[in-house]
């Protein structure tokens, strides 16, 4: 079965310095995968090279497969149009439309598009607070509606795959895992999604797949369930007891 996302040989440099190089990934159709890591660890910057474009001056290289068609070379609207969609960090949502017109104004493009499509009453239903908020502005929402929003706008737009950079980043903790849990329901649904995550002990709660990814690298990955016994996600992100720890702390 032809993988719905599949990342070749990704390498992105600054100045000739490598900031990210991953030899492959495959995300199957209907799969939660999650990229882990510490801050500074290339996450965002590997995301962000998928869908092939960068906050700074950076180059991008590599082959990005989506349903089995080659990527590569083409601009970033059009793997969007394609269905390769990224909810990036920082809540991209016009502040001075309402959440009903930031809804409304983002469409489909094609008619495969439109069959993706979620339509506003179905963003409404998988989140009732943005419903209650409708009228008001997205700029005076909390955190975690716009949070909300900017993941209604991309779902409107039809997607194969979503990546999501740090969806839980700023929220407060009750509202991570529900976001995260309202992320498993689409995937459950049929959606792909490739979720970047600090949170990662939230992450695996929720995710099928677990990449590690240290300074740029991906340095383990496997079934969530085989992930949280390896030594390197309990020790950085877990927590353990160092059985050379005489005070018996938690390290």
């Amino acid at each position: 079965m032809t993988a719905a996302l599949e990342v070749q040989s990704l390498s992105v440099t600054y100045g000739g310095d490598p900031a990210v190089s991953v030899d492959h990934l495959v995300l199957p159709r209907g799969v939660l995968a999650g990229v882990v890591g510490a801050n500074g660890a290339g996450k965002s910057t590997f995301v962000n090279g998928v869908l092939g474009w960068s906050r700074g001056p950076a180059r991008v290289s590599g082959t990005v497969r989506l349903d089995g068609a080659d990527l590569s070379g083409i601009p970033v609207h059009e793997r969007v149009r394609r269905g390769l969609l990224l909810v990036p960090e920082g809540l991209a949502v016009f502040g001075t439309m309402s959440v009903e017109e930031n809804l409304k104004s983002t469409r489909p493009h094609g008619v495969e598009a439109q069959a993706r499509a979620f339509t506003v009453d179905r963003v409404f239903d998988l989140f009732p607070r943005l419903a209650e908020r409708r009228r008001n502005l997205a700029a005076s929402l909390s955190g975690g509606e716009r949070q909300m929003l900017a993941i209604g706008r991309s779902l409107r737009l039809g997607p194969r795959v979503m990546l999501l950079d740090e969806p839980s980043i700023g929220l407060a903790p009750r509202l991570v895992l529900t976001l995260l849990l309202t992320i498993r329901q689409l995937v459950d649904e049929g959606l792909t999604v490739l979720l970047v995550e600090q949170n990662v002990r939230a992450a695996m709660e929720v995710v099928d797949h677990l990449y590690l990814l240290e300074r740029g690298r991906v340095i383990a990955d496997g079934p969530v369930a085989a992930m949280r016994d390896d030594p390197r996600i309990v020790e950085a992100y877990l927590g353990s007891v160092r059985p050379d720890n005489a005070s018996g702390a938690v390290a």
